[in-house]
């Protein structure tokens, strides 16, 4: 009977369910059997599961078919081949690699800026999806024009969109054809495929420098002493470095699942920043003091936007978009004293942790000041909005800056006014937290 009411209740308020059953404890017994499921929602539990025991609880991608789109990037990716590409790939994400990408973050938000008029009604998340994955398509294809941005812009969204359909039963082969859109789906696929096989081809034979992320994904050797000895295809022999066929899995999973996270959050900023007027007039206070005129921001303006880099740090632990993290148990195990059999599911309860009262107090309040200094007592783990351990996002300090950047940029403009400031909030059934309803604000010129 549980576990029946446990999945009526997931497929009706997935959200809502995690967050009741965190005020249960720390650790719940969702659904019994010989493979349950557990609920986390506890920072101790939460570093067992992602960190210290990250070889006995995996991702598990679950579906072929899932990989068949995105490849054995590092998003779907395990031990050892999640280890060896995470190696190659660390350096060109840290923080001091990513900073030339702040133009590109730049170039595409002045693309969709241009087409903003005062009183005009934007529906902000998708707004947001056209700038940031605009942005990520520059830092990874520094030579792709504004034409070929805005055709891969709209593919991308095809694919993103249309990816259930992958892994409906039925859906390769001969049947591709009779799934309404998958055509379309499968279409725009093949010209992101078409598109990354030029461009590493490009890059390969020298005929396109090295200088933006796919460049650097390329260039990127194991520590000395780790290489491999046989060159895979496309690779000199003894390099160690990507195949031509692991660069086209990377990209396909940064355009796929690294934009979903920043485009989610910025929604949920504007909605929040919009309806909290004390703090939307103390952001735009500080980006007045610092975008003089409104100038467009620079990567050395974000040290002195301390309140605007709090928002977005607030935004994410309200409103998560990754609300949950969900790992299986390749082995028996166990997790705050209690038996964890092989194949059970491990849900890490996100939004359950970053809103607890005993660690946030007023959890449901919009407050920036709690990332101010001496405005909290970090605790390890007790806030997840890129994941942690060895598969944390190894985008974050790219999303962080290109969060800031945009914040601050738009806001030195324009005021975001929501149309519907108390409509009730309803969260789609989704892997990442976003609206069932679209979030519609307005534009009003600083």
């Amino acid at each position: 009977m549980r576990r029946f009411a446990a999945g009526v209740l997931a497929f009706r308020d997935p959200v809502g369910l995690l967050e009741r059953t965190g005020r249960e404890g720390d650790l719940v017994e969702l659904t019994r059997g010989k493979r349950p499921v557990f609920v986390v929602t506890s920072p101790d539990l939460a570093r067992e599961v992602l960190e210290t025991k990250a070889d006995v609880f995996l991702k598990a991608a679950g579906s072929e078919r899932l990989e068949r789109v995105m490849g054995d990037g590092l998003q779907l990716s395990e031990d050892p081949h999640h280890a060896a590409q995470r190696g190659l790939m660390d350096r060109a994400f840290d923080h001091d690699h990513v900073v030339p990408y702040a133009e590109a973050v730049w170039w595409s938000a002045e693309r969709i800026l241009a087409g903003w008029r005062p009183g005009r009604v934007i529906e902000v998340v998708g707004e947001m999806r056209a700038i940031t994955t605009g942005a990520v398509l520059r830092a990874l294809f520094a030579d792709a024009n504004g034409a070929e941005v805005d055709r891969l812009t709209g593919d991308v969204t095809t694919v993103a969109s249309g990816l259930w359909k992958a892994l409906a039963p039925g859906a390769a082969g001969v049947k591709r054809a009779l799934l309404p859109g998958f055509g379309r789906f499968g279409r725009a696929l093949d010209s992101i495929d078409e598109y990354v096989a030029g461009a590493i081809r490009r890059r390969r034979s020298g005929e396109v420098g090295g200088h933006d992320l796919l460049g650097a994904m390329l260039a990127a050797r194991p520590a000395t002493g780790s290489g491999a000895t046989a060159g895979p295809e496309g690779v000199p022999p003894g390099s160690g470095g990507m195949s031509d066929r692991e660069a086209r899995d990377e990209v396909i999973s940064l355009l796929l699942a690294g934009r979903g996270t920043i485009t989610a959050g910025l929604g949920w900023m504007w909605r929040e920043l919009g309806r909290n007027p004390e703090v939307e007039r103390r952001l735009h206070a500080e980006v007045d003091g610092v975008l003089e005129g409104g100038r467009s921001p620079a990567v050395a303006d974000i040290g002195r936007l301390p309140f605007t880099r709090a928002a977005w740090d607030e935004a994410l632990r309200v409103l998560p978009p990754s609300w949950v993290l969900r790992r299986k148990a390749a082995r028996a195990s166990e997790l705050g004293g209690r038996a964890v059999p092989e194949g059970s599911t491990v849900l890490v309860n996100v939004i359950g942790i970053h809103r607890d009262a005993a660690r946030y107090p007023e959890p449901g309040v919009f407050d920036p000041g709690r990332f101010l200094e001496g405005g909290r007592d970090p605790v390890p783990f007790d806030y997840l909005p890129f994941g942690a351990g060895p598969r944390g996002c190894i985008g974050f300090h790219f999303a962080t800056m290109e969060a800031v950047l945009l914040i601050a940029g738009i806001a030195a403009r324009w005021r975001l006014e929501p149309v519907d400031p108390d409509a009730e909030l309803e969260f789609a059934r989704s892997i990442t937290l976003r609206s069932k309803r679209p979030i519609r604000m307005r534009l009003s010129a600083r």
